[in-house]
């Protein structure tokens, strides 16, 4: 891992935090550009493409296509596909937690909210982590700094879901549909978690979207039958491939790429960086409008994923961990 800095200051606020990154190589910069690109302006492709398709075919598509791009790959890297039947069962888990669902009701969610709103709520995935990993990890409890995390991203999740502050529009079911796929994520993180530590990150991402595909597809089948694919318009199969190859496969790679250059702390600068290019994408390119109330929001629940971030930090390095890799 690239230096980081010297690690006097472990409370330093957030610039200082970002200075310290400034170690790393510009190739683990553009990385996380890259992938910040990816992830952010998935939710402006996803509002485009339930104008064209439905959302469960929107989500067999994805995962179909980036299957096959990942497996591919992994297979072009030399890797096997593990054959243990428990690990299988893993990757199903995570395939359906981390990805169908979640990309199922987001994507049902966007067809009554704006995309930078999507991308906001979204960003609160960290903040319900620490609540989830309190009861599923040991060594993981709340403490009052990650308390106070929760706390004020919790006041942020208020702000955006409240009656009234979100606009006339907006409608409470598509808001919390895509909440629900935010607390997808963060179980997903503690899955993950749980893997063998000898399993290579490419098999993981391969094995999870091929169990992914093979739920998403029959899934869509079943749910919207075999219309919507064969009167897809191209630009439905161009957004639905762009889908899978970058902000999911695409997305992917460049997520185990970052880790294994520059170390989980580096890569978590995208919990910051996917809303804002995801707001950016809504405003610029779809002309959403985002009231005070969605900055005021975001602000709140960005300040909560960092001081839930300082918390374990801390507690990592008061167990004689280094919290620069947490």
């Amino acid at each position: 891992m690239a230096a980081a800095g010297n690690g006097q200051c472990p409370q330093a606020g957030p610039v200082a935090q970002i200075v310290r990154f400034l170690g790393h190589r510009a190739a683990d910069w553009l990385l996380l550009a890259l992938l910040s690109l990816f992830l952010g302006s998935s939710y402006m492709f996803q509002d485009l493409a339930v104008k064209t398709l439905p959302p469960a075919t929107v989500t067999g598509l994805r995962m179909a296509v980036a299957a096959l791009a990942v497996t591919a790959l992994a297979l072009a890297w030399g890797h096997r596909l593990p054959r243990a039947p428990g690990l299988w069962g893993h990757f199903l888990a995570i395939g359906l937690i981390g990805n169908v669902l979640p990309f199922y009701v987001i994507t049902w969610g966007q067809e009554g909210i704006d995309s930078s709103l999507a991308g906001i709520i979204i960003a609160t995935a960290p903040t319900i982590t620490l609540v989830m990993a309190h009861f599923l990890v040991r060594g993981e409890r709340m403490t009052r700094g990650r308390l106070l995390g929760f706390a004020v991203g919790f006041a942020g999740i208020v702000v955006l879901l409240a009656p009234g502050m979100t606009g006339e529009d907006a409608q409470p079911m598509r808001l919390f549909a895509v909440l629900l796929g935010a607390a997808c994520f963060a179980l997903t993180a503690i899955l993950s978690a749980r893997l063998p530590d000898d399993l290579p990150p490419l098999v993981t991402a391969s094995g999870a979207m091929l169990a992914a595909a093979a739920a998403a597809v029959p899934l869509a089948l079943l749910v919207e039958g075999w219309t919507p694919v064969r009167e897809a318009t191209g630009r439905g199969w161009g957004l639905a491939v762009m889908l899978g190859l970058f902000a999911t496969g695409g997305a992917s790679i460049l997520y185990f790429r970052i880790v294994a250059s520059a170390g989980p702390a580096f890569l978590s600068l995208t919990n910051y960086l996917v809303p804002l290019v995801a707001v950016a994408c809504g405003v610029l390119f779809l002309g959403e409008t985002v009231g005070a109330n969605a900055w005021a929001g975001m602000a709140l629940v960005l300040a909560g994923v960092w001081l839930g971030e300082r918390a374990k930090k801390k507690a990592m390095k008061a167990a004689g961990g280094n919290p620069r890799t947490a």
